[in-house]
């Protein structure tokens, strides 16, 4: 599988975006969070961003993981990014600080077969296991904020949609029940493979109005798959030690 463009260029859009996963969640505004911040750091198009992460997670893990070797990282790290336009003192220090680890656990599915041993194999199974529960409760509550066409008493992870102005309990639909824990730490691995998902800081700040605006068929559908899978990429406050 041929890169999208120079393997350095490439090399350069996952360490940028290797440092944006790494912020927080209420940080996900920030330049390097998303696919289109380091699209425009780069004077390149998004697509751009888009194909180099689609090309890393379908090379070999052998190809991949040579690409991306810690002096490869270094090399492209002082050569192109630290005289690139708005490189600050703080993120040219996160940028040195990304790995192969980093980049590989991040965009590659198949890091944990080829990497993890297999107590910490067992415990993120079951991390990855709870996020999917998480997942199908949120897709099923958000069908049903578009189906009904009313407003929240609670959130989206529970509570009920009513569909008057009359708090009545013959006009409400109770909410799926979904833990806001793994819902939380469900956010930084939505974001790595579907960036759209960024401008989703809580779960629980949503009105039936944000959803309506906010949530795309498009994003539905993708939590609906995440549901049905049993991996995740990318990293939360839970798992990154066990990666």
């Amino acid at each position: 599988m041929e890169p999208p463009d120079k393997l350095d260029k490439c090399l350069a859009i996952l360490v940028l975006r290797a440092v944006g996963l790494h912020e927080p969640p209420a940080a996900t505004k920030k330049v390097l969070s998303s696919q289109e911040g380091v699209a425009s750091m780069l004077g390149l198009g998004k697509p751009k961003v888009v194909a180099t992460e689609k090309w890393f997670r379908g090379s070999s893990y052998k190809a991949a993981a040579v690409e991306c070797e810690d002096e490869a990282i270094k090399s492209v790290t002082e050569g192109l990014l630290v005289d690139l336009e708005g490189m600050t003192a703080e993120l040219m220090k996160k940028a040195r600080q990304i790995t192969q680890k980093d980049i590989l656990r991040n965009f590659r599915p198949d890091y944990i077969e080829n990497n993890v041993n297999f107590t910490f194999r067992s415990k993120l199974q079951e991390h990855w296991n709870n996020l999917a529960i998480a997942a199908r409760g949120l897709a099923t509550n958000t069908r049903l904020v578009f189906n009904t066409k009313g407003y929240i008493m609670g959130d989206i992870t529970s509570g009920y949609i009513y569909t008057s102005g009359v708090f009545d309990s013959e006009e409400q639909t109770p909410l799926n029940k979904v833990s806001k824990t793994h819902a939380m730490y469900l956010l930084p691995h939505l974001c790595v493979e579907f960036p759209e998902f960024e401008t989703i800081i809580d779960w629980r700040r949503l009105t039936a109005q944000d959803i309506s605006e906010r949530i795309s068929k498009g994003m539905l559908d993708n939590l609906n798959l995440l549901s049905q899978r049993t991996s995740f990429l990318g990293t939360c406050e839970v798992c990154e030690s066990w990666k």
